[in-house]
């Protein structure tokens, strides 16, 4: 897999912007539709959002997310299910950003 790693000191504030909690889910999500929405490419939230993504890659390729609603085992199977739809979407977010 790809390592994304971080290329931006926008990587050292937080996204979303006033969130304590953001997930690579949840960021992925927002960077995607960002994009598909037609949002410029030097729009500073979109690069903030892409910065968040390239600097909290795991070490093993993939993003994390968290349930908002529940508290779960990470080795859970909704956990997991949550991890690879993160990663799909931080992927998706990157590689069009390119």
């Amino acid at each position: 897999m790809e390592d994304y790693g971080a290329r931006s000191s926008e990587a050292d504030r937080p996204f979303p912007p006033n969130r304590q909690r953001a997930t690579g889910y949840a960021t992925g999500l927002a960077v995607v539709a960002m994009e598909e929405c037609g949002t410029a490419s030097d729009d500073t939230t979109l690069k903030r959002g892409l910065a968040w993504l390239r600097e909290h890659q795991q070490r093993d390729g993939n993003w994390l997310a968290a349930s908002i609603n529940k508290k779960r085992s990470p080795s859970s199977s909704p956990s997991i299910f949550m991890n690879d739809a993160a990663t799909a979407y931080a992927v998706l977010a990157l590689e069009k950003a390119k």
